[in-house]
């Protein structure tokens, strides 16, 4: 039977718990999803308050998808740096 509470110490490498490391990923992921998600729907709002149908949706999806890509690509280049 294997010791269960090996399971719960963290990593030689990294001092912090699974559970801490899983907090992080969580929110680097809800942040890039709202960062994708927020601008769009502004667009729509804006649209349906100014009546400029489909033109900020447009706007919005393209900032959306731009900052979104940007954190996704600054996020890929933090995890391939070498950690001393």
């Amino acid at each position: 039977m294997a010791d269960e509470s090996n399971s719960m110490k963290p990593d030689e490498d990294n001092e912090r718990s699974p559970f801490a490391m899983a907090m992080e990923w969580t929110s680097r992921i809800t942040a890039i999803s709202l960062e994708m998600v927020l601008p769009p729907l502004l667009g729509l709002w804006l649209d349906q308050r100014w009546q400029t149908r489909p033109w900020l949706l447009i706007l919005g999806a393209i900032l959306g998808f731009c900052t979104g890509m940007m954190s996704l690509l600054q996020l890929g280049k933090q995890e391939r740096k070498p950690k001393p």
